[in-house]
């Protein structure tokens, strides 16, 4: 409290700097008078009559605004019947504003008047240094107004979205990044606020000629993404709209930017860029800003020459004894250069000499090389075929058991310790074609596996009287159910691609078979009855009666 009571008397006195908090400007808020709740029945017409209400009031101040030659940004939220609300930004203090509009408050509507404070407090007329560098400016003016600010080399510098966001503060905003050349929107007819903008600021308008869609603005974005190598984040589709737009200027300049740089490089002339990009958005032809600067250049030119033969004339004594200086520094030069060419004579001398030697130095050496590789190559060659031969053994071995197995497996048929099996992978129609024409002379066939199989393939052999063998250990009581015979969980002594050999003992595990299928046959046989044994005397009958006949009828012819 003590120090407050002291800058007060300081300020009393005339020390200190004056500061600024509030600004020349005033916002008028048109709103409803009350909040709405649920409503009943006419809950909706009485909204609609509220809303229609605000619209009035607010073409009202517009047009008493508008009379008295006030400049304004205004906002509003439409909805269904007028407006929801509405909000007037005038750039004039709340003083000038008395008798033009007034505060109002009714059941329906309220229009509120009140000075707009500095949201920073400002010292005196310090202003902030201007940056000298050249922007577009992107507006999407509403009530959350989209702002963007890009330079021209499309590299965004601001990215905002801000509600209520008066001219003004608007203005402060672009200025703090750099000088704005260009406005730029995404509506056709342009918006009104961005008009006042573009003139507020003395600079061009651009008009996209059509409003672009959603796809376009998305486009736009991606292509200044590829060309600025960035990967910016857009937060809101206010700040989109506001960068598509100012990208559409880029993009529909892009050409003519790339063929001014172009031709400016390949004449060697050394032009700031954005001066030149400035220019092309301006709406400059290429002749015209190309012969501006070549113009200048050659005026820089002429006046550095002017400067030099005017030094030149004002020190020349002092060149000239530089000129002698320097002469003879060449002349000690020249000589130490005859030395040096002497000593370089020597020195190529000497080593041509070493070259020499180091060649037949090299050629000793790859000779020596060459007998060391033919060695390692030979070493490798014998590990190799030593490998091979103890391969070639292994197989000769493998060959001459598999032989002697063989012939014990031959001798063992001869004597009938062995038996030889015809083999199936499975008991697929497929597969039982193969073997169709050896069926009927088949009595024992092997299966690898049993249980894939089909029907028409267990038809096919119930005809005949084969015996199915597999290694399987599961249950195969179903083949036998359906009349085939089979003996499992036996393991071949030989397995080979058509056959298998098997021991003898098979042949009697197989007439088990045979016996136990007999059997489940006559099972199923149905038993001699009354009236079948009647039947089959009456058809005896019936087939002796006609050979009788036939024999009567043969006689007589």
């Amino acid at each position: 409290l003590q120090t407050a009571e002291v800058a007060a008397l300081i300020a009393l006195k005339g020390y200190g700097t004056k500061i600024k908090a509030i600004e020349q400007k005033t916002k008028i808020i048109v709103a409803k008078g009350r909040s709405l709740g649920s409503g009943g029945s006419s809950a909706q017409r009485y909204k609609r009559g509220i809303r229609s209400a605000i619209l009035r009031i607010v073409r009202r101040i517009k047009e008493s605004l508008d009379q008295h030659g006030f400049s304004y940004d205004m906002m509003f939220r439409r909805s269904k019947g007028g407006f929801e609300g509405a909000i007037f930004i005038v750039y004039a203090p709340r003083s000038a504003l008395r008798g033009v509009v007034k505060p109002l408050r009714t059941k329906s509507v309220r229009v509120v008047i009140r000075p707009i404070y500095k949201s920073v407090i400002t010292f005196g007329e310090v202003q902030k240094p201007l940056k000298k560098r050249y922007v577009i400016v992107g507006l999407d003016p509403g009530q959350e107004t989209g702002l963007a600010i890009i330079d021209l080399t499309g590299t965004p510098l601001a990215l905002l979205s801000v509600k209520e966001f008066d001219r003004t503060s608007i203005i402060s905003t672009i200025f703090s990044f750099g000088i704005p050349i260009m406005v730029a929107t995404d509506k056709h007819p342009i918006p009104e606020a961005v008009k006042k903008l573009a003139s507020t600021l003395g600079i061009p308008l651009f008009d996209p000629g059509t409003t672009l869609t959603t796809e376009e603005k998305e486009k736009l974005i991606d292509w200044l993404r590829k060309i600025t190598l960035r990967d910016f984040i857009i937060k809101s589709t206010h700040i989109r709209d506001a960068l598509a737009a100012c990208v559409k200027v880029l993009q529909v300049h892009e050409r003519k930017l790339r063929e001014m740089e172009r031709k400016i490089l390949d004449m060697g002339l050394e032009v700031p860029l954005d001066e030149l990009r400035k220019e092309v958005l301006e709406g400059k032809s290429i002749a015209e800003i190309i012969e501006k600067w070549v113009e200048k250049a050659l005026q820089e030119e002429q006046i550095q020459s002017h400067v030099h033969l005017l030094t030149i004339s004002q020190h020349e004594e002092k060149y000239m004894k530089r000129i002698k200086q320097l002469e003879d520094r060449i002349a000690e030069l020249i000589r130490e250069r005859e030395i040096l060419k002497e000593y370089n004579k020597k020195l190529q001398l000497r080593i041509s000499e070493l070259e020499e030697t180091l060649e037949d130095l090299s050629r000793e050496m790859n000779k020596e090389i060459q007998t060391n590789r033919e060695i390692e190559a030979l070493k490798e060659r014998i590990r190799q075929l030593t490998i091979y031969v103890k391969d070639l053994e292994n197989k000769i071995s493998n060959q001459a058991q598999a032989l002697s197995s063989m012939e014990n497996l031959i001798m063992g048929i001869h004597r009938g310790k062995f038996v030889i099996i015809r083999k199936l992978k499975n008991l697929l129609h497929s597969s039982l074609l193969k073997i169709r024409e050896e069926l009927k002379d088949i009595k024992l066939l092997y299966v690898d596996n049993p249980y894939l199989m089909d029907v028409k393939a267990l038809n096919e052999l119930a005809k005949f009287d084969i015996v199915l063998v597999t290694s399987q250990e599961k249950d195969l009581s179903d083949f036998e159910r359906a009349g085939i015979a089979i003996v499992n969980s036996i393991k071949p002594i030989y397995i080979g691609e058509e056959i298998v050999i098997m021991s003898n003992t098979i042949l009697k595990l197989a007439e088990d078979a045979r016996k136990r299928i007999k059997e489940l046959r006559k099972r199923k046989e149905p038993e001699l009855t009354l009236d079948k044994l009647m039947s089959i005397i009456e058809e005896y009958r019936q087939n002796i009666i006609t050979e009788r006949d036939y024999k009567v009828k043969t006689s007589e012819s």
